[in-house]
C-alpha cells in the first residue's frame, strides 16, 4: 500500500528561470499588453519567445517541447499551435515598430547598455517555394544578391544593429529580398539618432556605407 502511494514525477528546469528573469526585467508581458490586438496572446507569445532562445521548433511541436517542462516557467494551461497560429496572425497586424522600440528603450534602461559605438549589418534569409500570392503589406520575398549562394531562390533581407558591449542587439528592420545595403544605412542610422536621442556615437558597418551621398548626409 505504501509503495502504491508513492509518485515520482520529473519536470526540467533549463534555462528558463534565467531566460524568464530577463524577460520580467525586459517588461516583455507590459510591451506586449501596451497593444489591444496583442492581450489576449501574451502568454502565447511569450511562450514562442522561450522556444525560440531554448530549441526552435515548428508551432505543432511546440506544445511537445513545453510539456517536461515546470509549468511555472512555460505558462498557464494548455496552449496548442492553433492558438499559436492566431498570436502570430495578431502580431502580423500590430505595429511591431513600437513594439520594438519599446522593447530596444527597455534594454538600453534597464542594462545601462554603452551605445558610444553601434555596429550594423545584414544579411539574406533564404526561402524555398514559389510564394505567388504575397500579402500587399507584407515584406516581399524576392530574388536579390544571395549570401546563401542560392541565387535561385527567393529571400528576405534582415539588418540587424547591436551594441560594441555584447552584441545586444537594439535595432533591426527587415527588408524586400532585391534591396540592396548601401541604400539601407541612411535609414538604420536616422532610426538609430532617434532612439538613442543622440547622435555622436559611431556608426560601424561594412563597405556599403562607403558612398558618398550617404557619408555626406551623416556628416551633416
Amino acid at each position: 500500500m505504501q509503495v502504491n502511494s508513492l509518485l515520482l514525477r520529473a519536470q526540467a528546469v533549463g534555462a528558463l528561470p534565467i531566460i524568464q528573469h530577463f524577460l520580467d526585467t525586459l517588461q516583455l508581458r507590459q510591451i506586449l499588453a501596451h497593444s489591444r490586438p496583442l492581450r489576449a496572446y501574451v502568454p502565447v507569445l511569450e511562450l514562442l519567445v522561450k522556444n525560440l532562445l531554448v530549441e526552435p521548433s515548428a508551432l505543432y511541436r511546440v506544445r511537445q517541447w513545453s510539456q517536461p517542462y515546470d509549468p511555472r516557467w512555460i505558462g498557464p494551461g494548455t496552449i496548442g499551435d492553433d492558438a499559436m497560429g492566431r498570436a502570430l496572425d495578431r502580431l502580423f497586424e500590430a505595429d511591431r515598430a513600437s513594439l520594438l522600440t519599446r522593447l530596444a528603450l527597455s534594454a538600453l534602461e534597464h542594462f545601462d547598455l554603452d551605445t558610444a559605438r553601434i555596429h550594423n549589418d545584414s544579411t539574406s534569409i533564404k526561402f524555398s517555394g514559389a510564394y505567388a500570392h504575397q500579402h500587399p503589406s507584407a515584406l516581399q520575398l524576392r530574388r536579390g544578391f544571395s549570401k546563401d549562394h542560392r541565387p535561385d531562390l527567393k529571400q528576405l533581407v534582415y539588418s540587424l544593429c547591436v551594441t560594441s558591449d555584447g552584441a545586444i542587439p537594439i535595432h533591426y528592420k527587415g527588408y524586400d529580398g532585391n534591396q540592396t545595403d548601401d541604400a539601407t544605412h541612411w535609414e538604420t542610422w536616422q532610426a538609430l539618432c532617434r532612439l538613442l536621442g543622440k547622435n555622436d556615437f559611431i556608426y560601424v558597418a561594412d563597405s556599403k556605407l562607403c558612398v558618398r551621398e550617404t557619408l555626406l548626409r551623416i556628416d551633416g
